[in-house]
């Protein structure tokens, strides 16, 4: 037969017992909680880098225009500056043969009086 003792020790354990699955109950509701808030933040991470990866391809291509348009007026203004060359030259050749001409003409007339 058992005893008072021994069923308050039976007792004693199942509260015992009782007692820690509570604590583990309250430990896993407190780490579910913290789950929960980590999950929270990662979504708000990957809201935060969802926008930030957006305006980061929207800045791309922007700056991907302005590359061809400023590609587009270099080149632009390097085939005006080989236009302004070969148009210089040509007068610079003019010149040269203009001054060559008068030079003849000095040399005739000088070598002329001289006879």
């Amino acid at each position: 037969m058992t005893t008072l003792a021994d069923l308050e020790a039976r007792v004693a354990a199942l509260e015992a017992d009782r007692a820690d699955y509570r604590a583990v109950l309250a430990a896993v509701g407190a780490l579910n909680g913290r789950v929960d808030t980590l999950a929270q933040r990662v979504g708000d991470v990957e809201v935060k880098t969802d926008a930030n990866r957006e305006v980061i391809n929207a800045v791309g291509e922007k700056l991907a225009g302005f590359e061809t348009e400023t590609r587009e007026r270099f080149d632009a203004v390097e085939q005006k500056m080989d236009d302004h060359h070969q148009e210089a030259t040509g007068r610079f050749r003019s010149v040269d043969d203009q001054l060559a001409e008068i030079k003849d003409l000095i040399v005739d007339k000088l070598g002329g009086r001289g006879q």
